[in-house]
Formats: structure tokens, sequence, C-alpha cells
């Protein structure tokens, strides 16, 4: 190291280190192209990748092979660690790197049948005339999770069901194929609504010593009830470590922001709007806690419930966050 110092003042600082030749490029000589890589690793014990992706970047060039950057534009939910720098910084937005979608992944619906599914919910299917204008949200959430059992066979994914009331009652292990399909379906089929309530803290055992490959689980469920959202978070907060949890829950259209539309007709419209605003305002405060302990809460229509379960699960895919 030479400092130059003039007038009790630094001026110039040089630090000059001396690398010995170490004659990797005579070790190099006569191999393969495939080798280069793992011997130029051994130069460094403390950064091998550096030597590492140097052999692979003069192979590319002494081939004259480009290889092409799988990126795309950065979107709400990607992680640090997928954002392509070099890219980002050519492009002077944020830039995420894009990885081959794995196959064979475990994705699970969790389907609440306990007393809060037997809430009644507008049949949009229902005719002029008929009487079944209203139907119970469980047969709502019976046909999203049909639904996502269908998409998550089309895009190649091991899917599995289990239902719940105050206990898991069926835990069918995900597979895949139209016979795994129909027994998904039958289940399914046969369930019904019980006047108990969720023990959320039983099932995320079962959860974790039944289920031991990291999955995405999808809850249909209500959380609209302090004890229940309060049991959700404490139980599903270890479960949330080992696998993906995703809880969608049907929105009453009571449930709303104050001064939404529509407006007030009649005083008792006053009272019944501060309440939807106070409950809507819970779910909010539990939605931000969820995801404080890695858990997404989103809360749906009932007429687009199964297009946004559908439409998380191929976000979810997407984002490679499984």
């Amino acid at each position: 190291m030479r400092v130059h110092v003039e007038q009790d003042r630094v001026t110039d600082v040089q630090l000059n280190i001396y690398e010995p030749p170490r004659f990797f490029e005579a070790f190099l000589r006569g191999r393969a192209h495939t080798e280069p890589p793992d011997i130029t690793a051994r130069i460094c014990g403390i950064c091998p990748v550096a030597y590492q992706m140097s052999a692979c970047l003069a192979i590319e060039d002494a081939c004259g092979v480009t290889v092409p950057e799988e990126v795309r534009e950065y979107e709400p939910g990607d992680g640090f660690d997928t954002i392509h720098w070099k890219a980002t910084a050519k492009r002077r937005y944020p830039i995420t790197k894009v990885y081959q979608t794995e196959k064979a992944q475990e994705v699970y619906v969790a389907l609440d049948s306990s007393r809060l599914s037997g809430r009644l919910v507008e049949n949009e299917y229902a005719t002029a005339g008929s009487t079944g204008k209203q139907i119970p949200t469980l047969e709502r959430t019976i046909a999203s999770s049909l639904l996502f059992c269908a998409a998550a066979q089309s895009q190649g994914d091991l899917f599995g069901l289990l239902t719940f009331s105050d206990k898991i009652d069926h835990l069918v292990t995900a597979r895949s194929g139209p016979a795994h399909f129909n027994r998904c379906r039958d289940v399914l089929a046969g369930l019904q609504t019980r006047l108990v309530s969720p023990d959320f803290s039983e099932i995320a055992s079962t959860l974790m010593v039944r289920i031991k490959r990291r999955a995405l689980i999808v809850f249909l469920t209500s959380l609209d009830e302090p004890v229940l959202s309060e049991a959700f978070l404490s139980s599903m907060g270890f479960v949330a470590r080992r696998h993906l949890v995703l809880a969608v829950m049907l929105l009453a259209p009571s449930v709303r922001p104050l001064f939404s539309p529509p407006g007030v007709e009649k005083i008792d419209d006053i009272y019944q709007n501060i309440a939807g605003h106070l409950r809507w305002t819970h779910l909010t405060e539990l939605r931000r806690q969820l995801r404080q302990r890695g858990i997404q809460f989103c809360l749906v229509s009932n007429k687009s419930v199964s297009l946004e379960v559908v439409s998380q699960y191929i976000a979810l895919k997407r984002r490679q966050a499984l």
C-alpha cells in the first residue's frame, strides 16, 4: 500500500495486490468444454461461483452461444430475491427472473362445512319464478373446489381435498387423474353443514402431521367472527412456516366501507351501514395480521369466488411462490 501525504493531508492511496500465476490455463488444455466450470471452481475456496460463472461465459463466448434471459416486469408480491438486478439497471424499472414452472406440486383445497357454511347467498343461476333464489354458502364453495381441482389437474399439479367442521372430516391425499377427481367429487357430493364451530388448532395439528411435503392449502371459510379469526390467526401461523396458506372468504353485500353505494333510504340503513363498516374494518385488520404471518387473505363476492380462487392459484404458480 502506498499513501501519499501532503501537508498532513492524504492526497493519494494505492493498493497493489500481487497474485502469482496459478497455471490453471495449462490444466484446462485438452479438456472437454464441460470440465472448466468444475476445475476453475478450485481456484478459490471462498468465491468458487465467480470462477464458475467466468468459465461458463468464456465457453459461451468461444462457441458463439448467447443464452437468452427469461425475464418479465416486476409484479406486486414478487420476492426481492427474484429480481434481476442487472436487467433492472439496464431498463430502469424492476425486472423479475422467470424460472421454469415446476410440475407435480401438491395443492389442497380446505372446505369449511361448519355452522357458518349454512349462510344463505344469492343464487345467480336461479330462473324467474324458481324457489331456489338463495343457496347455502357451502354449495357455492363446493362448486369452487371442483373448479380448483380441475385447474390444478390442467396445470399438471397433484390436487387434494380436505373438509373440516370441528375437526378434519375427510382428507384426500394429493394425486392426479380422472379417477382421483371423481373421488374428490364424491366426497363433496355427500358434504352437509354441521352446527359446530371449527377447531383450527386441531386442524393445524393434523395438517402438520399428515401433509409432510410443502403444499399450497386454500381455505374456503368464514373468519368474520372475532373468536374464529383469532383462532385461525394463532393456529395457521405454524402451518404457514411449512406450507403456503391462502384463505378465501365470501364477503356479504352488507360488509363494506362506510358511505359506499347504495345510499341511505331510511334510518335503519344507517345502523346497517355502520355495522357493515365495523365488520369490514375487522376483516381489513385481520388481513394485515395474516399477511405478517405469511398468510394471504382474500375477500371475494359471491359471484366471483370461483374465478378468484383459480386466479389466485395461477398467480402463485406464476410467481413461483410454492
